[in-house]
């Protein structure tokens, strides 16, 4: 029997109700000094620390299967630190608030799973109400 498609199902399965986030806002300036997940360590990297970010939309559109999050995973080799920044529009709908901060939820215990245990969650600043309203 064919098998019903659902869009990012590998999130709908992940256990995430344990998970408790820190959300803090981050500014424009703060957001474009950060670097993306998929460059390697350089010179930019200080203390020997390797930090760096993802946003929420580009997860939310390249990371359909598990097989997706998983490649995108691959290219965070040497990574010390994750920033996932929330970078979606504004919600007013406390229904899709929810279901965008239970999607953090989702991918912060998947990259957990997947070895990268420093994580930290960050907002653009002109959205961090309606995420702190969502928690």
């Amino acid at each position: 029997m064919k098998e019903k498609y659902c869009r990012q199902k590998y999130l709908l399965e992940a256990n995430y109700g344990d998970i408790r986030l820190q959300v803090k806002p981050i500014s424009r300036q703060e957001y474009m000094l950060l670097q993306d997940f998929y460059m390697p360590y350089n010179l930019f990297d200080c203390n020997d620390l390797c930090v760096r970010k993802i946003d929420t939309s580009f997860l939310d559109a390249s990371t359909d299967t598990l097989c997706d999050f998983e490649r995108v995973v691959e290219k965070m080799a040497d990574i010390d630190e994750l920033v996932i920044v929330d970078d979606r529009p504004d919600f007013r709908n406390p229904i899709i608030r929810k279901y965008a901060y239970s999607t953090i939820k989702a991918y912060v215990l998947l990259f957990n799973q997947y070895g990268i245990k420093s994580i930290s969650v960050r907002v653009l600043e002109h959205q961090s109400e309606d995420m702190q309203a969502a928690v």
